[in-house]
């Protein structure tokens, strides 16, 4: 019993786990395997795999490693955690990237930047083993870019962000036999390292590389090598000397080092033989051969002697080989190198200097010579280089100076080391250029220019000029010792300018010298980009005096010499020394007697008193004095000549030349004498000038060449001289009168008119003059008032004649106001004509008496009768009260009244013209022209009328002028001629006359009226839409209108609410009208809102149509009375149809009392109930469908499809039945779908064209034609009750899949419990 309860559980549990197992899932994963015998992930951090094995070499590129590569051409980044470089100089930036690492054919790291770093050199030297044979890894470091450089991905260089390994060309290189049988090194010139980088890895974490180093290599590579071989022999181990002691070749790369540290071996071969059957007593033959380098590293280094040993191999004695090839015993190489060194001489602005020789001495004594050349290039003979560990010094002079330039003792040593390093030091040695100077310059002047010719007193500037062309500030000192002959001007001080003319020093004597200092040369940019040197420059001036005096006895006396000297101190060697002196060039001047004169004139006659000049043409005697006065050293001989600047205007009386001896201090005086010509213009101010020249003449003997010398204006030019007097000169004669009269003579005139008689004295000459000026009236005329004096009034009325003086170039204008007292006089034509004249005396400026009366033209005027006349014109008619002005084509007549008046002498004869300024907007009624006769004394009036016409726009505030021209005539007996004379517009301006009226117009219409809607006219409504209609009346006039507005709502709509009047609501809806006035220039908007109350009617069209159209009617401004009605244009909407019903579907039948729901295949009948409502305006047609969605297990009885027609608003039922198939499995949800689909048609009430209604064109977009609506049927079995569908399905196990798998464990699960249990009864049977 026990052990059935073992087995029981046994059971138990084998079911737990069948079912457990049966219901779950498994999941299997790859095992992770090593990858080249190391654990990597590529998803973690980067491996720092230092010197990685063959076999890591190996697994990363094969096929078994699925996950990572099928490619053989795997590219990955080789590194390591170390910076080649100082270790002070660790890389510790992060720099990130996007770099996201997947399992993919390439592996690459693209870093995001890369550094360059120079280093200093390392060798690299990889150790092959004995047994060539024995493939070996290789652990790259570091490559060499020289001779010809590595073969990179692109430039090594700053920025160059993909320096990758190809790890598979590699290893392909490296294995073959023929590399791994050598050694390599690498000679590092510049470095490239990657600082850390930043990447995503696979699962989305943000990892960081280490530190790393990469370089691209490819083949084929140009290398040096090394080979270390250890001999074997053909017989077995060598012996010597029978004792079978093992030969150990020395390593020549050891013995050779400093050979193979100066790296000049292009290619270097060892070889070993040994002679098959070698006995004890053979030597082994241990052969080299060598190629000294042609072309080394370093182009400044040569090969000097190469030196080649052979020592025994045993006893390690040698000898010096006779030839390069095979020999016996170890071989010992020695190379000897030179060095090539070659600097550049300059000058001091760095400029090439030529044919400087410099010497090279070794321990004093001279090995070399070499020259620059045109480029300052030195190439020196070639120099030996020192052992490994030592240094070679040598010294070098420059043993030939350039001309122009300072002499150079400065001594340089020369030092090269054992790497080939040479410098060269010593004043003026720098970045491999020695400099050569200029010496400072000096140059001396004078002002008088050296060579001219000085007397005592005159001054001399001597001028100093010393320049500095080397960019130094130097010190120097400038002497000049002031000859015999000059002192220092103690009335200036000496000065010193720079460069720029500024004054930077003074002094108040000079003493001999000058120490100081002077400023280095400055270097600007010049305009085409080469460099320009401004010399430093200083200028002394020394300014002296002339203190000796003619000798005619001692020439050399009579000769002043001066030079100049500069010192400046070294800049090279021994600075407190100075350089040689350096002297400038004489200056000298010649001291000549000295001839000079004085000459002056003057005018000794004056004008007479109270004259300021004389007068021309009155022959007065002027007389000249020139007095000449001896100044100089030696007698001289004197021509003079006088002249006037116009002689036109001058003669003389007697001589104008003369010539005179003038002894040494003596004077002398020459008179002329001349008189003013008749025409000679006046010259106050200045006067005419009168200039008297002289040339003087002497001789003496010359200082400097003993000759005799004649001095005159061509050798000395203030011997030729000029003065001048000056003689001011008048015109003078009578004053002149004219006489002009307002109105001007000629003119006519009548009784009672005023004249004014204007006399004009003018005296255009330089004196006063005394006049009388008469002026007798006539009889027609009397004074009329004051007469005036140059516009100063006077104290009476003329009395005929005017005495005083008028001014030099003065004017006098007397005014004297008269009136006509004369009337026409028909019959005496002398009393008609007023004539006048005036007359001027004036008295003489010499003799003190008037001379005679000098009459004035006659002055004439003529007595006429008076022709005059006045007119105006009014506008009588006025507007209408309340309007600005007449209304425009509204036959308004009005009147213009024109008065005149005859204020004239005579009688007139007046035609008048009445005109508008725009004759298209006024008609006359009646004439626009008149003529009348108008008597001496006589009015008279005229009118005329006018209306407005149609189309004549409204005027501003003036109106429209209305113009009236008149022009009078007039008929008398000339009193001049005596015939018959018209007086007229041509002849008298005044007859012609304009008056103007006003007339304001104003345009008058009325109102015009338009309607809209919204929705807009033309748009689609339906039963219980809103339309708002508009009213928009516009006055666009200048009056206020009274009207009537008419709007009768059509039957379709009604009003819906209050209306509004420009925005402003009313108190009620509309009722058909509105009554009230429109402001003057204004705009009235009716807003009427309306809803649609009628519905798409299928039967009447008509109705369907919704027409409006609205009316305005203004009151006249005139007649006070409502003119006609104007109507708007028809607004029109059309009614559209609601298409749209709905459908419902219920099962009516139920299942028998206390059953939930229906046997299968019992026969019975279910009946399914469809409702359907037109809920539209048209009648529609309706298929109907109904499917069960497991149709296999119902069948309809009868049809399941049939068809409706249903009108507006009308409902009806459609009944499907059907009953339940007998093999129909239990459910309590069969579906059951019916499906309708509606059509129809209507008439467009726009188009009057018939509209189809279907399933692709269903107006309604809110409803469909296609419906669908289902019902549930339950079906059970007997004794089985369905499951309730709204009951909540309960949740599954935790590990049970409800699925198919689901039923197949349980289905196991029985046929195990069913198997245990037979086994279990036989047990109990048992």
């Amino acid at each position: 019993m026990k052990k059935l309860k073992n087995i029981k559980k046994i059971l138990i549990l084998l079911l737990a786990i069948v079912t457990v197992f049966s219901i779950s899932g498994v999941t299997s994963y790859a095992e992770t395997k090593p990858f080249g015998g190391i654990d990597v992930d590529l998803d973690s951090s980067l491996q720092e795999l230092d010197g990685p094995s063959d076999d890591f070499l190996n697994a990363f590129v094969s096929e078994e490693v699925a996950l990572t590569t099928t490619s053989s051409n795997v590219r990955i980044y080789i590194n390591n955690g170390t910076i080649y470089g100082t270790p002070e100089q660790g890389i510790k930036a992060i720099y990130e990237s996007n770099i996201k690492l997947t399992h993919a054919t390439n592996l690459t790291f693209d870093f995001g930047s890369q550094l360059e770093r120079n280093l200093n050199e390392y060798t690299f030297v990889n150790k092959v083993p004995e047994s060539i044979n024995v493939p070996v890894p290789f652990y790259f470091e570091e490559g060499e870019k020289d001779p010809t450089g590595w073969i990179f991905e692109g430039s090594p260089k700053e920025g160059y962000t993909n320096t990758a390994v190809n790890v598979a060309s590699l290893r392909t290189y490296f294995n073959s036999m023929d590399v791994l049988t050598k050694g390599y090194t690498f000679k590092s010139d510049s470095f490239l390292y990657t600082p850390q980088t930043g990447y995503t890895s696979s699962n989305g974490e943000r990892r960081y590389t280490t530190n790393n180093a990469a370089w691209q290599f490819s083949v084929p590579m140009n290398v040096k090598y090394t080979v270390d071989i250890k001999p074997i022999t053909a017989g077995g181990t060598p012996t010597i000397g029978g004792n079978n002691t093992p030969v150990n070749v020395p390593k020549i790369s050891e013995v050779n080092k400093e050979f193979f540290r100066n790296g000049n071996i292009n290619t270097y071969e060892n070889d070993y033989t040994a002679p098959e059957g070698t006995t004890d007593q053979a030597l082994l033959n241990y052969g080299d051969s060598y190629n000294v380098a042609t072309n080394p590293i370093d182009e400044s280094i040569v090969v000097m002697s190469t030196n080649v040993t052979v020592a025994d191999p045993l006893t390690g004695e040698g000898n010096q080989a006779t030839d390069i090839g095979t020999v016996s015993g170890q071989t010992s190489i020695e190379v000897a190198y030179g060095k090539n060194i070659v600097f550049t001489k300059v000058d001091e602005h760095d400029k090439p200097v030529a044919d400087a020789e410099f010497t090279v001495y070794d321990n004093g004594n001279a090995i070399g010579s070499a020259t620059s050349g045109s480029d300052g290039k030195v190439n020196l003979p070639t120099l030996r280089m020192p052992k490994v560990g030592e240094n070679a010094t040598y010294t070098m002079r420059e043993t030939i100076t350039p001309e122009g330039y300072v002499e150079n003792d400065v001594v340089y040593t020369i030092t090269i080391d054992d790497e080939g390093n040479a410098t060269i030091t010593g004043d003026g040695a720098e970045n491999g250029k020695i400099v050569n100077l200029k010496p400072l310059s000096i140059s001396k002047t004078s002002n008088p220019n050296s060579g001219e010719y000085v007397k005592k007193g005159q001054k001399i500037d001597y001028i100093l000029t010393i320049e500095n062309t080397f960019s130094k500030l130097r010190d120097i000192v400038v002497t000049d010792e002031l000859p015999e002959g000059v002192v220092y001007d103690t009335s200036q001080p000496y000065r010193i300018y720079d460069k720029d003319n500024n004054l930077i020093a003074t002094g108040s004597h000079w003493n001999e010298s000058w120490t100081g200092q002077i400023a280095a040369a400055t270097k600007i940019n010049g305009d085409d980009g080469e460099d320009i040197y401004i010399n430093g420059k200083l200028t002394i001036i020394i300014p002296t005096v002339v203190t000796k005096e003619y000798d005619p006895v001692n020439m050399e006396e009579n000769i002043i010499t001066n030079q100049a000297n500069l010192k400046a101190k070294k800049i090279t060697g021994n600075t407190e020394e100075y350089e040689d002196t350096q002297y400038t060039q004489e200056v000298t001047h010649y001291i000549t007697p000295k001839v000079s004169y004085t000459m002056n004139k003057v005018r000794v006659t004056e004008p007479k008193e109270g004259l300021k000049g004389f007068v021309a043409g009155a022959d007065e005697k002027i007389k000249y004095e020139v007095t000449f006065e001896n100044t100089g050293d030696l007698d001289l001989n004197i021509n003079l000549n006088d002249v006037f600047e116009n002689a036109n205007y001058f003669t003389f009386v007697g001589d104008s030349t003369a010539n005179i001896t003038l002894e040494k201090g003596k004077t002398k005086t020459v008179t002329f004498i001349a008189t003013v010509n008749e025409g000679t213009p006046s010259n106050i101010d200045k006067g005419y000038l009168n200039t008297v020249t002289s040339e003087g003449t002497a001789t003496y003997t010359d200082p400097e060449s003993g000759n005799d010398v004649t001095i005159d204006k061509t050798t000395q030019k203030d011997l030729e001289q000029t003065s001048t007097a000056n003689t001011p000169v008048i015109v003078v004669k009578d004053p002149t009168i004219t006489k002009t009269s307002d109105p001007e003579s000629g003119s006519t005139v009548a009784k009672g008119d005023k004249i004014t008689y204007t006399l004009t004295i003018e005296n255009p000459y330089d004196v006063e003059r005394e006049i009388v000026v008469t002026d007798n009236l006539p009889d027609q005329v009397k004074a009329d008032g004051k007469y005036m004096v140059n516009g100063v009034e006077q104290d009476q009325a003329w009395n005929g004649s005017y005495e005083g003086t008028i001014k030099a170039n003065g004017k006098l204008v007397i005014e004297i106001p008269v009136v006509v007292i004369k009337a026409f006089d028909e019959t005496n034509g002398e009393v008609n004509v007023i004539k006048n004249q005036a007359s001027l005396k004036a008295k003489n400026v010499l003799t003190d008496e008037y001379g005679d009366d000098i009459p004035t033209e006659e002055v004439t005027h003529y007595i006429t009768p008076k022709v005059s006349y006045t007119m105006n014109k009014v506008r009588v008619t006025e507007p209408k009260e309340g309007l600005k002005g007449f209304v425009a084509g509204a036959g308004e007549v009005i009147e213009y009244k024109v008065t005149f008046k005859n204020t004239g002498d005579l009688g007139l004869d007046i035609n008048l013209n009445d005109v508008f300024e725009n004759d298209d907007y006024f008609t006359f009624v009646e004439a626009s022209e008149a003529s009348i006769r108008l008597e001496k004394g006589e009015t008279e009036t005229v009118i005329f009328k006018a209306t407005v016409n149609e189309g004549t726009p409204a005027s501003d505030d003036k109106g429209y002028l209305n113009t009236v021209t008149s022009e009078g005539t007039a008929t008398y007996t000339d009193p001049e001629s005596g015939n018959d004379v018209t007086i007229d517009k041509t002849t008298q301006k005044d007859l012609e006359q304009t008056s103007t009226a006003n007339t304001p117009v104003i345009v008058v219409k009325d109102p015009t009226i338009t309607k809209t809607s919204d929705p807009e006219s033309g748009s689609t409504v339906a039963k219980g839409d809103k339309i708002t209609y508009t009213l928009t009346i516009e006055n666009p006039y200048d009056v206020e209108r009274e009207i009537v507005v008419t709007d009768n709502l059509p039957d379709q709509v009604k009003a819906d609410g209050k209306y509004m009047v420009n925005g402003v609501e009313q108190d009620q809806a509309w009722n058909g009208s509105y009554e009230g006035t429109i402001e003057a220039n204004g705009e009235l908007v009716i807003e009427i809102p309306v809803v649609v109350v009628e519905s798409f009617d299928e039967t009447n069209s008509e109705v369907n149509v919704i027409g409006n159209q609205a009316s305005l009617k203004a009151k006249d401004v005139l007649t006070d009375e409502y003119g006609e009605d104007t109507p708007t244009e028809e607004v029109t909407h059309y009614i559209t149809p609601k298409v749209s019903y709905t459908m419902n579907k219920v099962r009516v039948t139920e299942p028998k009392d206390g059953l939930k729901g229906f046997y299968a295949g019992t026969g019975e009948v279910i009946d399914y109930k469809v409702t359907l409502v037109n809920t539209g305006d048209i009648t529609l047609n309706i298929d109907l469908e109904d499917i069960f969605v497991d149709s296999e297990y119902f069948e309809f009885v009868g049809s399941n499809q049939t068809n409706v027609t249903i009108e507006p608003g009308e409902s009806k039922e459609v009944i499907f039945q059907a009953t339940i198939n007998a093999n129909t499995p239990v459910n309590a949800d069969y579906e059951n779908i019916v499906t309708s689909i509606a059509s129809g048609s209507y008439v467009d009430a726009e188009t009057g064209e018939v509209v189809l209604v279907d399933e692709n064109n269903w107006p309604d977009g809110d409803t469909s034609a296609r419906l669908e609506d289902n019902a549930f049927t339950p079906v059970i079995a007997p004794g089985v009750t369905p499951v309730d569908p709204e009951e909540p399905a309960k949740p599954e196990k935790p590990g049970v899949d409800t699925g198919d798998n689901s039923s197949i464990a349980l289905f196991g699960s029985l046929a195990i419990v069913s198997g245990l249990g037979l086994i279990l009864k036989r047990k109990k049977e048992d």
